[in-house]
């Protein structure tokens, strides 16, 4: 699994007192990316935003509200079947760690343009397997429209492959 230089060694970072639960996590804003404070609520088993000022970045799912799988699930709801409204159900549930959620974010936008009227399309698996992103999907659509996607879900593994699967950043790029 790709990991950035920070998580390569698994080595521990003693935190500054006070800031135990706080994890910092890359997420897609206007211009870029950012880094964003979360707080880890155990009790509620997911992370909140540190500062409420952070939903300023334009991206709606950015406040956790039950896990980023869910949050990326309901940001793009004609992507994914939700059996009885529970997004843990359903089998597009991402179940893959937390720093591909950009990678999949984009992926779902690019899926989303690519699609045209009268055309359908459902996530049946997105998960890892020996560190890569594999994705499975159903739907109907045109020729050029499949091009489109299966180019998408190509792009998204390449992607991932040189994403921290812990952080979200290229670890490429941080490597020397």
């Amino acid at each position: 699994m790709i990991r950035c230089v920070n998580h390569v060694e698994g080595e521990l970072t003693p935190a500054p007192s006070g800031q135990e639960n706080v994890h910092l996590v890359r997420v897609r804003a206007a211009d870029g990316y950012r880094i964003v404070a979360r707080r880890y609520d155990r009790e509620d088993d997911r992370f909140l935003d540190e500062d409420p000022t952070i939903v300023e970045a334009g991206r709606p799912e950015t406040a956790v509200t039950e896990s980023w799988q869910a949050d990326v699930m309901q940001a793009h709801p004609c992507l994914f079947q939700f059996p009885q409204g529970e997004p843990i159900s359903s089998p597009g549930y991402p179940r893959c760690r937390q720093g591909w959620r950009d990678v999949l974010e984009q992926l779902c936008g690019m899926i989303e343009a690519a699609l045209g009227e009268n055309e359908t399309f459902e996530f049946t698996r997105i998960d890892e397997k020996l560190g890569l992103l594999l994705i499975r999907w159903v739907g109907e659509v045109s020729g050029d429209t499949r091009a489109r996607i299966e180019e998408a879900i190509r792009l998204a593994a390449i992607r991932a492959s040189r994403t921290c699967a812990t952080c979200g950043l290229d670890a490429s790029a941080t490597q020397q």
